[in-house]
């Protein structure tokens, strides 16, 4: 949902439009986490650490474009 609503508007750049969306792949979203839980519950870790380092991988999913973008042109 975030990558469509991204593709489709006009409030952002283009280039901050797709820096969001890589953000918003590496993160992988709530949902994705909610399924997760289960196992990371499991495993005895907790919830708020999982968001945090999806969080730092939705960062560096955004900052690796960003980069490649800023090299390409």
């Amino acid at each position: 949902n975030a990558v469509d609503a991204l593709a489709n508007s006009t409030v952002f750049p283009p280039s901050l439009r797709l820096a969001l969306v890589a953000f918003s792949l590496g993160f992988g979203g709530v949902c994705v986490g909610m399924q997760s839980s289960f196992f990371v519950r499991g495993a005895g870790l907790k919830m708020k650490n999982y968001y945090a380092v999806k969080f730092l991988e939705g960062l560096l999913a955004a900052s690796i474009f960003s980069l490649i973008y800023i090299i390409d042109r």
